[in-house]
């Protein structure tokens, strides 16, 4: 046998960013462009975009979807009843369309035979039941990802979807403690749980204390003045108006800064007016990724205000340039495990407002003398830890 026969072959299923050929951006589209990036000793690595076509994706480890028509039209004429029970299945647990599920398992058919995977990685639940019907699906491992689990009550259709689906997989991966406690819920061992987190790029999202006093002097912020941050889309879900009016009550001598645009930004601007801090929020609109840690540098306080996330990268990328965090009780479940009790974060229940206590206030004020690049969540890191899963349950 070869060295290459030896060799893990790695297929990841799940979308890809605008920037690598998709026809949208997700934060779990940048997790698969991130993973895909990394080094896996022994392994060969490939993605298959399910939002992008195939024309559009470049590099040869990469592929996206195509239209099976020929494909189905054999399987129709070849194995009728097969695919009738095919399309049975997806109607009792999926909801959405099956015939988009028999696409789906079409082009992971199709990825597998091109990449001779061993280990088929899924990043999204909706994909698990059409690969659970592909035709190697017994000889290959399987590992899902979940990026977040919403919708989903104590009963219902979607959570019966969900328990299936992880009966058909080999290991389940989420990104919190939380979505691990969601897992035993749907009823899956303890020995196939794993508590992986999103990563960061640390080339890029680093802490740079002359870019600090750079930005800082330009701007005219003094070192005894706090600048609290918040990255993402200005809108009631994100919190950004409710927690900038919570600044105000707080008698620090404070900037918000707030990179990124939405429907709050108007509403933000004329409140801030109004109320004679207008001079303390500054709205950016847009910042470009490689531009970001210049802001995450210069400020003091990473504010993750929203109340409701799955798991933000921003506040990840946040924490690797050394900031602190201070974070919504709605989204704490949200923050990678080591951080639940870290001296780096403080958690305010924003909907009580009545946050700013002495002991917070202190927090906020102390000097961060000993601030670094945190590199713990760095990707290669994250990938080192699905390349373990992945050498469990290759065949």
């Amino acid at each position: 046998m070869s060295a290459k026969d030896n060799r893990i072959r790695i297929l990841a299923v799940g979308q890809l960013p605008v920037e690598a050929g998709g026809n949208y951006t997700t934060g779990m589209g940048k997790v698969m462009l991130e993973l895909s990036g990394q080094s896996y000793p022994g392994a060969d690595y490939a993605t298959l975009a399910l939002n992008a076509s195939d024309c559009k994706v470049s590099g040869n480890s990469r592929l996206g979807y195509v239209l099976p028509v020929g494909r189905l039209i054999t399987e129709a004429l070849l194995h009728p009843v097969r695919l009738v029970r095919e399309i049975a299945d997806y109607r009792r647990y999926l909801d959405y369309s099956p015939w988009r599920a028999l696409f789906y398992r079409l082009n992971i058919d199709r990825a597998i035979a091109r990449t001779s995977a061993t280990c088929v990685h899924l990043h999204s639940i909706d994909h698990v039941l059409p690969f659970s019907h592909a035709a190697r699906v017994r000889s290959i491992g399987s590992v899902l990802t979940c990026h977040g689990i919403f919708g989903v009550g104590d009963s219902g259709r979607r959570r019966d979807m969900y328990v299936e689906s992880m009966r058909r997989v080999d290991e389940v991966t989420g990104l919190t403690e939380e979505i691990d406690r969601r897992f035993a819920q749907f009823g899956v061992d303890a020995d196939r749980r794993h508590i992986i987190p999103n990563g960061v790029d640390t080339d890029k999202y680093h802490y740079d204390p002359q870019t600090r006093a750079t930005v800082r002097e330009e701007l005219g912020i003094s070192d005894k003045r706090t600048v609290f941050l918040t990255v993402g889309s200005l809108q009631q879900r994100k919190g950004q108006y409710d927690f900038m009016r919570l600044l105000k009550e707080s008698g620090l001598d404070f900037e918000y800064w707030l990179l990124g645009d939405g429907p709050d930004r108007q509403k933000i601007r004329e409140w801030a007016d109004a109320n004679g801090i207008g001079d303390r929020i500054r709205m950016t609109g847009y910042t470009a990724g490689h531009d970001l840690y210049r802001y995450y540098s210069a400020a003091d306080i990473y504010a993750h205000v929203s109340y409701a996330e799955g798991q933000a990268l921003s506040e990840i990328e946040a924490r690797a340039t050394g900031l602190r965090i201070l974070v919504n009780s709605d989204v704490a479940h949200t923050l990678p495990a080591q951080e639940a009790g870290s001296p780096y974060c403080r958690v305010i229940e924003m909907q009580r407002g009545g946050i700013w206590n002495e002991e917070l206030l202190e927090w906020i004020r102390i000097p961060q003398t000993d601030r670094v690049t945190d590199g713990t969540l760095d990707w290669q890191n994250i990938a080192d830890m699905y390349h373990d899963i992945y050498i469990k349950i290759a065949r």
